[in-house]
């Protein structure tokens, strides 16, 4: 699938601020035309026009007897024209223009350019000018009707341009409001997800809320398992512990007495020791158990050769059990190969396998152990059979619980499969590139 293009809020501001605009513009010429079309139909009709000549030839009558105007001093009219923006006209003596309201006055009374004759059967007024008689000939357009409907158009268009501004915001807005009340959702439910929508800087701030909310909840989960894992490993360790001190409390107390004979006393003084060497590995395994979950020591990790490593730490565990009498049989590859280790974790890591092993393995059994390269991890394998009759002091098991917190500070793999009588452990290192 083709991934969604990336969009950002500033270009998608522009394209809406362009469009709205456009959009505006074109309510706005539509609804002058329109307008413009009906007044011209409707409202500027011949009725209206020839009223509203009337109107101004009697006002502009009135206006030249009040200021007693003249053939000589027509140009006076010039005022009441610049007056009015819908009229324009034209006055004849005898036949010949005077007065131009374009032009103003003509000195044309005899020889003029323009005649009454040329304006057909346009309608005149007679106006009398001092003691002559004139004819005018008025042009009238009510423009009040249009400018009124071309302020209505502009306002009109402002609120289309208003309106889908808001339109386009309001999804973005929504969004916001919407994850704004996941946001709350989230303070009592860590399992309500933050909605993605589209693929721009808010999306970009929902899928970081979604993340976190994922790492909060991921890391509550761990403290979690964690706690009860500690819970459940304190009351088996206090069964471990409380046994073999018992025990040795116990004999104590027997060789306090003095009842017995010297060798009966170093008999249970060797099993107080036994069990006091016990006690002391419970006591360090747990240590080491909330050194590695505890998470405040910083792992320091160094580059080692994955041979010389298995070398030193693996192979002379081996060798050991071999001197015990073992059956080691190995199944050993070509392990060239670099590793990013802690020296001190992996040699508790071997420490532990190998306790265990000398614990619960049956040495008449062979061991099997294998070596590897398997897709860019260093692979060790160790199955041993069981013994029949085990020692359950170490219940917990917190020695493996061990290695694989050791494993996971490494990145690393750590497997364990078991059954009645079989008993195998797979561990991977991570590669390094060279």
């Amino acid at each position: 699938m083709r991934e969604m293009r990336k969009k950002y809020l500033n270009r998608e501001l522009f394209v809406l601020s362009l469009l709205s605009f456009g959009i505006s513009i074109f309510v706005y010429f539509l609804l002058l035309f329109s307008s413009s079309y009906f007044i011209t139909k409707y409202y500027n009709t011949a009725e209206h026009i020839e009223k509203l000549e009337k109107k101004y030839a009697e006002d502009l009558q009135n206006y030249i007897t009040r200021e007693k105007i003249t053939v000589q001093s027509i140009g006076k009219i010039d005022d009441w024209v610049f007056d009015k923006e819908d009229v324009f006209l034209k006055i004849f003596v005898k036949g010949n223009i005077i007065y131009d309201a374009m032009y103003g006055q003509t000195d044309n009374v005899v020889d003029g350019i323009e005649k009454r004759e040329h304006f057909g059967r346009m309608k005149n007024y007679e106006l009398v000018l001092g003691l002559e008689k004139a004819e005018v000939v008025l042009f009238c357009y009510d423009f009040s009707a249009e400018n009124y409907a071309m302020y209505i158009s502009l306002f009109t268009s402002f609120i289309v341009f208003f309106i889908v501004m808001v339109v386009g915001v309001r999804r973005k807005i929504t969004y916001l409001v919407t994850i704004q009340k996941e946001l709350n959702m989230l303070l009592e439910n860590l399992d309500c997800s933050v909605s993605l929508r589209g693929n721009d800087e808010i999306t970009d701030v929902a899928r970081g809320i979604d993340a976190l909310r994922l790492s909060v909840k991921d890391k509550m989960e761990k403290e979690k398992m964690a706690y009860e894992a500690n819970q459940r490993l304190i009351a088996s360790l206090s069964h471990d512990i409380k046994t073999p001190l018992t025990t040795v409390i116990a004999y104590l107390e027997l060789v306090k007495s003095g009842e017995y004979e010297d060798e009966k006393l170093r008999k249970y003084i060797g099993i107080s020791l036994d069990k006091a060497n016990h006690l002391k590995e419970l006591t360090n395994e747990l240590f080491e158990h909330f050194l590695l979950h505890g998470g405040e020591e910083k792992v320091i990790f160094e580059k080692v050769n994955g041979n010389e490593l298995i070398m030193q730490l693996f192979e002379e565990n081996l060798f050991d059990l071999e001197m015990q009498g073992a059956d080691i049989r190995r199944d050993v590859n070509d392990i060239t190969s670099t590793l990013e280790v802690n020296i001190r974790f992996v040699y508790r890591l071997f420490h532990n396998l190998f306790s265990n092993l000398e614990k619960y393995g049956d040495f008449s059994k062979p061991i099997f152990i294998r070596y590897a390269v398997e897709n860019n991890y260093l692979v060790l394998s160790m199955q041993n059979t069981k013994a029949k009759k085990q020692d359950q002091r170490e219940s917990a098991k917190i020695g493996l619980h061990n290695c694989a917190a050791i494993m996971e500070k490494h990145k690393g793999i750590f497997e364990v499969v078991e059954n009645d009588n079989i008993f195998c452990i797979r561990l991977a290192f991570p590669i390094i590139q060279t």
